[in-house]
C-alpha cells in the first residue's frame, strides 16, 4: 500500500518497522502461521524485519534485491536528497495526457526495458489513475513514494539477519543496478541458512518482467510451503488471483501484502 499511511519524507517518512509490524498484525488477524515469505526490493526487507523483529514464523524466505544499505547510511541523518533512492523517486515524472503517450514513456525507458506489453498495460491500468482537470498520474505519487523509500533509515536490519533462522534465499538479477549500493554477498554471509541465487538476463526489476515470472531456484526453493508474498509493487498496483494469474475486473491499488495459494 503506497498510501495507507502517508508520512512526510522530509520528516523521515514511512519507517519500515512500522510496516513490518502491520504485516505481522495482518498475518495474526487471518491466523496464518509458519508461512513461506517472499519480497521483493523493499518488501523483502520488510519481510527480514517481520521475521525476526515481530515474531513472523517462516518455514522459509526468498528475499528477491533485499534493500539493505551501507551502516553508516543507519548513523547519519540522511536528506531525501542524500537518498540513493529517494533522490531519484521525488523527481519521478507524473503526467501522461493519455495511455498511449503513458505506453510510448515506459517503452522508451531502460527500468521498463524488459517489460513484454502485458505487464506495461497492466502498469499503466492499476498503477495509473486519471487526474482531476484530465491525463494520468501515477497511484504511488513521487512524494510517497520518496516517504517510504526514506522510511528505510529509520532502522538499521543488519543486526536482525543473524536471528533468522529458516532459510532463506537471496535472489540478485544479473544486471541489477542495486548491486552498487547492496551487498548482497554480505547478506548471504550473515544469514545462518542463506543461500544466493542469480537471475541471468534480469535487472532490478525482474519480478515484473512478464506477467507470471517463476525460476527453477523459486520453485525448488518454494516446493510444498504455504506461499506469502508481502510484495511492494512501487511503480504497479496489481493483485495476482488464486490461480497466480493477473485479474483486470477489479481495480485495487495500494496493495502491500498479497496473499497466494498453497503451492503444491
Amino acid at each position: 500500500m503506497c498510501d495507507y499511511r502517508r508520512e512526510d519524507p522530509e520528516k523521515g517518512g514511512l519507517g519500515w518497522a512500522k510496516i513490518a509490524g502491520d504485516v505481522a498484525a495482518l498475518l495474526n488477524s487471518i491466523d496464518m502461521d509458519d508461512a513461506f515469505l517472499v519480497g521483493h526490493s523493499m518488501g523483502a526487507t520488510i519481510c527480514t524485519i517481520a521475521n525476526a523483529a515481530h515474531g513472523v514464523k517462516a518455514k522459509g524466505m526468498v528475499l528477491i534485491e533485499p534493500i539493505l544499505l551501507a551502516d553508516d547510511f543507519y548513523r547519519a541523518k540522511i536528506t531525501v536528497k542524500d537518498h540513493p533512492l529517494a533522490s531519484l523517486a521525488i523527481k519521478r515524472r507524473n503526467y501522461w495526457k493519455n495511455e498511449s503517450e503513458a505506453m510510448d514513456y515506459l517503452r522508451s525507458r531502460e527500468l521498463f526495458k524488459k517489460w513484454n506489453d502485458e505487464m506495461l498495460e497492466l502498469y499503466v491500468s492499476y498503477g495509473m489513475e486519471t487526474k482531476e482537470g484530465g491525463g494520468l498520474q501515477l497511484v504511488c505519487k513521487p512524494e510517497m513514494e520518496a516517504g517510504l523509500f526514506m522510511g528505510g533509515a529509520q532502522y538499521n536490519p543488519w543486526p536482525l539477519l543473524p536471528l533468522v533462522s529458516c532459510p532463506v534465499l537471496v535472489v540478485e538479477g544479473e544486471y541489477s543496478d542495486t548491486k552498487n549500493f547492496v551487498d548482497f554477498k554480505r547478506i548471504v554471509s550473515m544469514l545462518t541458512k542463506g543461500s544466493h541465487a542469480g537471475r541471468q538476463g534480469c535487472g532490478a526489476s525482474h519480478p515484473y518482467g512478464t506477467a507470471v515470472s517463476s525460476s527453477g531456484s523459486h520453485q525448488r526453493f518454494c516446493e510444498n510451503h504455504t506461499l506469502i508474498i508481502t510484495e511492494y509493487f512501487l511503480h504497479a498496483s496489481s493483485i495476482p488471483s488464486a490461480d497466480r494469474t493477473f485479474t483486470r475486473k477489479n481495480k485495487l491499488h495500494n496493495v502491500l501484502t498479497i496473499i497466494i495459494r498453497i503451492i503444491k
